[in-house]
């Protein structure tokens, strides 16, 4: 298989893969989710720290 090569019919996805599939996507928000918000908490929570270490 060449990397030019063109796909004209997708694989087929089973009713296993649908839920498979679904969950994956519900740990990736989650993930995500958790990602945002300690990107957005850890620097809040180090600034509160240095003003009441100081």
């Amino acid at each position: 298989m060449s990397r030019t090569e063109v796909f004209d019919q997708a694989a087929p996805v089973t009713d296993e893969d649908d839920d498979l599939i679904e969950k994956w996507n519900a740990l990736g928000r989650m993930a995500m989710f958790f990602c945002m918000w300690a990107a957005m908490a850890i620097p809040v929570l180090l600034v509160i720290y240095a003003r009441l270490s100081g």
